[in-house]
């Protein structure tokens, strides 16, 4: 798993290849394939993994890619100050 000290959230960019397709083709700013990360669909927040196999999906929630609008990077865990003297 990826983590990041200052997480933020990394907007889908989908494009149609031409003007006469229905559905996006392209998908861009996507996270590393196989790592677990937060999306968002706009209203709700969950786990998830993208990966592609005849089509770019979402593992976890077995969601299209399409359904979801961002994904951010896992925080680090939590870490207790010490007070070394």
């Amino acid at each position: 798993m990826a983590f990041n000290s200052f997480p933020e959230w990394n907007k889908l960019v989908f494009t149609k290849s031409s003007a006469e397709d229905r559905a996006p083709n392209l998908v861009a700013n996507l996270p590393p394939y196989k790592e677990t990360v937060l999306v968002t669909d706009g209203r709700r927040v969950w786990l998830d993994i993208f990966d592609e196999d005849a089509w770019l999906y979402l593992m976890i929630s077995n969601k299209r890619v399409t359904e979801v609008i961002a994904w951010m990077y896992l925080p680090q865990p939590y870490k207790e100050a010490t007070n070394d003297i």
